[in-house]
């Protein structure tokens, strides 16, 4: 990835050992039609394209 004004940014892959009691997350948001949900990845290190596009053009 490149950086908008400048050369290419340089990113690290940092991992974290962590001893979660529990995979359901659980949410408050009112434009999200169900308050809880599973996830067993706290992160994802792989960014999509629709991302990129979205945050370089706002």
């Amino acid at each position: 990835m490149e950086a908008l004004d400048g050369p290419p940014v340089k990113l690290r892959t940092s991992v974290t050992e962590e001893f979660p009691k529990t995979i359901l997350s659980f949410n408050q948001s009112p434009d999200i039609a169900f308050d809880r949900s599973i996830n067993a990845y706290r992160g994802c290190e792989h960014l999509p394209d629709s991302y990129v596009a979205i945050t370089s053009t706002s």
